[in-house]
């Protein structure tokens, strides 16, 4: 099992304040699910994110659009890249960065 921390600073965030408590909840999914490794890229489909988070396939796809317009997650063909998600929860450190390198290859 996977662990994955959240860090307090994202409550201010300016973007993350003005999402609703909807789109804040499926943006942590995104970020803190079991898929997601060091580089925030990673494989998911909208029937999982709908098995996993009950949220109805049209509130995916708007908060697909509403995550990449504001370029913080992005989405190609069944896949995530959530930008910058070590900024949201992650660790640090000269093992995570062997880890990092490791998955990216």
């Amino acid at each position: 099992m996977k662990t994955r921390i959240i860090h307090t600073k994202i409550h201010e965030d300016d973007w993350f304040y003005t999402l609703s408590m909807a789109y804040r909840y499926f943006f942590i999914y995104l970020f803190t699910n079991a898929r997601i490794g060091h580089t925030g890229i990673y494989e998911l489909t909208d029937r999982i994110i709908h098995q996993e988070t009950k949220a109805s396939f049209d509130f995916i796809k708007k908060a697909k659009e509403i995550f990449e317009k504001a370029k913080k997650v992005l989405f190609y063909k069944g896949w995530v890249y959530v930008v910058k998600s070590s900024l949201y929860g992650g660790y640090s450190g000269k093992q995570n960065n062997v880890a990092y390198e490791k998955e990216l290859t």
